[in-house]
C-alpha cells in the first residue's frame, strides 16, 4: 500500500488543544480530608495538588505550571493556620482566591470566623465534613467570581 501527499491546496487539519483545565491546591493536615478533597474536585474536572503542611504547600505552588488557580485550605493546622498560607501564597499572586474549610464551626464561632476570613480575602468557609457536590460548586462559583 502507498501514501502519497494530498493534492496541493489541501489544508493540513489543525489539532484543537484543551485549554489547561484549573488546578486547585488542597492544604490540609488530615489525609482523610486532603484525600476526599482531591478525589471529589479530580471528579469535577480539575487538576489538583495537595499539601499536608506550610512548607510543602508552597513548594507545590511555586513549581506548578500552569500555576494554581484557587486554593482550598484548612482553617486550623499545627503550627500555622490557613490564613497565615494565603497571604504566602498571596505574596507571588495577591489575586489568588481562597476556599476556607473548618470541622470547629459552632453558630457563635462561625460568624466570627466567616467574617474574619471574609477580611482575609476569603471566597467562601465550608464546614467538614463538606459533601462533595457543595465543594465541586463553591471551587466552580470562586473561580468565575462569584462568591
Amino acid at each position: 500500500m502507498t501514501f502519497s501527499a494530498p493534492p496541493r491546496g489541501w489544508a493540513r487539519p489543525r489539532i484543537a488543544r484543551a485549554a489547561p483545565k484549573p488546578c486547585v491546591l488542597v492544604v490540609d493536615d488530615d489525609p482523610f480530608v486532603l484525600s476526599f478533597v482531591r478525589t471529589a474536585l479530580t471528579g469535577a474536572g480539575y487538576r489538583t495538588l495537595g499539601a499536608a503542611d506550610f512548607d510543602s504547600a508552597v513548594t507545590l505552588f511555586e513549581s506548578t505550571s500552569p500555576p494554581v488557580s484557587l486554593a482550598v485550605l484548612d482553617v486550623s493546622m499545627p503550627g500555622v493556620d490557613g490564613t497565615e498560607v494565603l497571604r504566602e501564597l498571596r505574596r507571588a499572586r495577591p489575586a489568588l482566591p481562597a476556599i476556607f474549610m473548618s470541622g470547629e464551626l459552632d453558630p457563635d464561632l462561625s460568624n466570627y470566623l466567616a467574617n474574619h476570613l471574609r477580611a482575609e480575602g476569603a471566597a467562601a468557609l465550608l464546614a467538614k465534613p463538606v459533601r462533595a457536590d457543595d465543594l465541586c460548586a463553591t471551587v466552580a462559583a470562586a473561580l468565575a467570581g462569584h462568591c
